[in-house]
């Protein structure tokens, strides 16, 4: 990228998303990216209350610290990711940012 150059960045404000539906979204959105079809952008959004497990499985179902049948009683969602890592959880009034980024339009990438 040259210095000079501006990029735009679009933010999407989706308000409270349900995880599900926010990472359908951010796959769809991927895949567009990918063929060009939407430019860079970040997701602004909320998660009603969610617990999402990775690949750790495991050892993130040690750290949970409640049975899962609990937390759905009271109202939490838990979803197994594909992504690396333990536990994590969201909240309500818990602003999350989900980037859709091309690193090779912004010159970056692992080779660099």
């Amino acid at each position: 990228m040259s210095g000079g150059a501006r990029r735009v960045l679009e933010a999407w404000r989706l308000g409270v998303v349900k995880y599900g539906d926010a990472l359908q979204l951010q796959e769809r959105l991927v895949t567009d990216r990918k063929a060009g079809r939407v430019g860079d952008l970040v997701l602004s959004l909320q998660h009603p209350p969610t617990y999402t497990l990775g690949k750790q499985r495991e050892k993130a179902k040690r750290n949970l610290f409640a049975p899962e049948a609990e937390l759905r009683a009271l109202g939490a969602e838990l979803h197994r990711t594909k992504r690396g890592g333990d536990v994590t959880f969201h909240a309500l009034q818990q602003a999350v940012l989900y980037p859709i980024l091309s690193f090779r339009a912004l010159g970056l990438g692992a080779r660099r």
